[in-house]
């Protein structure tokens, strides 16, 4: 049976919304201890005692955050606003700003370094929040993060970002994102989701600096990450953008090519268009 894109659409829609969405919103939510549950496992089990991560946070802000957007239902708001107050009470580094890579479920934090895939994450999910709802006070927070990454993780020498520092936004040793990862000082998963989260942020704040950066973003891919011989996106860098890994991501590759485009696109760039497109 052929169906007609009006009915892939509906049933896209249903999926999304039958099926995914009301998973999360019966499974996800931490009625003991507030915010969500850090870890499920595959037959449904929660796991109560398990460390709650900030990406995991964010995305389910910016999903719903999304899909009230889109659907505009109350209950996907209510949990876009949890998800945010779990940001803002547990998350938030009070003292040094930025957020905690991990908390316990009592809502201290377990693994307090600053990994800048992390605060990407939380400045993408912020400003989607501020797309769908029109409430612009999580704009002066995600404005604070970006300032943050500019001023400690920027690379003014050889451009882009490094992986992580430490609560105090000094340097650390411990750069990885996880175990599959390599301890190196820059990736190209963190700058995709810089990317994508400085795309999301223009889209509400069109300030002339964040405007040159997300311009630089993409210039950085176009120059030291994608191979100009493969073009496939290399994973792992020094300071310098030395390559150190042969690996190749083809998941990184299809999802980076569609966010390069949508960025260049936000920036209304037609020379950037022009040059993702090729």
């Amino acid at each position: 049976m052929t169906l007609t894109l009006p009915q892939w659409s509906d049933e896209l829609e249903r999926e999304v919304k039958d099926n995914i969405l009301s998973f999360w919103k019966r499974h996800s939510v931490d009625e003991e201890r507030g915010g969500f549950i850090g870890r499920m496992d595959s037959d449904g089990s929660i796991d109560p005692d398990a460390d709650k991560g900030l990406v995991l946070n964010a995305r389910i802000l910016w999903t719903f955050a999304a899909a009230y957007r889109i659907y505009g239902a109350e209950e996907d708001l209510i949990m876009a606003r949890r998800a945010l107050d779990a940001l803002e009470t547990t998350f938030l580094d009070h003292e040094h700003g930025g957020f905690y890579w991990m908390i316990t479920a009592q809502g201290a934090p377990s693994q307090d370094k600053k990994q800048v895939y992390g605060q990407a994450f939380v400045i993408y999910a912020l400003a989607e929040y501020v797309r769908a709802t029109g409430d612009h006070k999580p704009l002066k927070l995600a404005e604070q993060v970006y300032r943050l990454l500019e001023k400690h993780a920027y690379d003014p020498v050889h451009r882009g970002y490094v992986e992580a520092l430490a609560r105090d936004w000094g340097e650390t040793s411990d750069m990885s994102l996880s175990g599959k990862d390599l301890n190196e000082r820059k990736s190209m998963n963190t700058h995709l989701h810089v990317l994508e989260a400085y795309t999301n942020l223009y889209r509400v704040w069109r300030q002339d600096g964040l405007r040159g950066k997300l311009q630089e973003l993409i210039e950085v891919h176009l120059e030291r990450i994608i191979d100009p011989q493969s073009h496939h996106f290399l994973l792992f860098f020094n300071d310098e953008w030395e390559s150190k890994s042969g690996d190749v991501s083809y998941g990184h590759d299809i999802e980076g090519s569609w966010l390069l485009y949508e960025a260049a696109e936000v920036l209304g760039n037609h020379e950037l268009t022009a040059r993702v497109k090729v």
